[in-house]
């Protein structure tokens, strides 16, 4: 008998290729097993991409969704044509594992540290290729600390830069990308189908588990639905992702 083992991570207690072998010590002797470890793109996606690339990690410094200084990794590998892609997880530096329940404030919380990720992928590993998981985060800013770190300016109504945060996001006027890096193509990896605002946007279905109270959420659906405005992104906030 041949068996191909391929399972996600056990939040909380294993990892997916763990839980691989975990199963695969539990067969019959004789048995020939192959093991393929997956993720949705949460925790995870980094380790089982590179179990099928055969990449390295890099670690790299970054901040976490409330600012303070963490090092965090992500994937490099070159593909069969010999380009060289990078493997990111969200959760790495902007994770919710990084914060205790007590900490999360989502209106205060930012993705910054995957922003910085990315550049560090970019401009130090030259990747030209990057492959995203967006699970996993304590993050409600619809991306725009992420953005901020590649060069992106959210400017309030007199032109003064505002902090990529929900808090402060809410006097957003205008965004500035002229100072934004060159970006190479970008694929993200998600297992959801919600749209970023509304009774089914990220705000709502997934704010609470963030830290937010039914005030909060009301506040930063606001907050994304005026980002999406102003960057004339209206059209994919209505869109779900996929």
């Amino acid at each position: 008998m041949r068996v191909l083992l391929a399972c996600d991570k056990f939040k909380g207690s294993l990892g997916a290729d763990e839980a691989c072998e975990a199963i695969r010590t539990g067969l019959p002797d004789g048995w020939t097993t192959d093991i393929c470890p997956i993720a949705d793109g949460g925790e995870g996606f980094v380790d089982a991409m590179l179990a099928g690339s055969g990449g390295e990690r890099v670690t790299a410094p970054a901040t976490d969704a409330l600012g303070r200084p963490v090092e965090a990794s992500y994937g490099i590998y070159r593909s069969n044509d010999g380009e060289v892609v990078a493997v990111l997880e969200m959760s790495a530096a902007s994770g919710i594992w990084r914060i205790s329940a007590e900490e999360r404030q989502p209106r205060l919380s930012s993705t910054y540290g995957t922003g910085q990720l990315m550049r560090h992928a970019i401009e130090v590993s030259g990747a030209s290729k990057l492959l995203i998981g967006i699970g996993g985060s304590a993050t409600n800013d619809g991306g725009a600390g992420m953005a901020a770190a590649l060069g992106v300016r959210f400017l309030d109504e007199q032109g003064g830069g505002l902090e990529p945060i929900p808090a402060d996001l809410a006097r957003l006027h205008a965004v500035d990308f002229s100072q934004r890096i060159a970006l190479p193509e970008i694929i993200v990896a998600c297992d959801v189908d919600n749209p970023l605002t509304g009774p089914r946007g990220a705000s709502a279905i997934f704010g609470p588990q963030k830290g937010a109270t039914p005030e909060d959420v009301a506040f930063l659906d606001a907050v994304l639905s005026k980002l999406a405005t102003v960057s004339n992104g209206d059209t994919e906030a209505a869109t779900p992702a996929f």
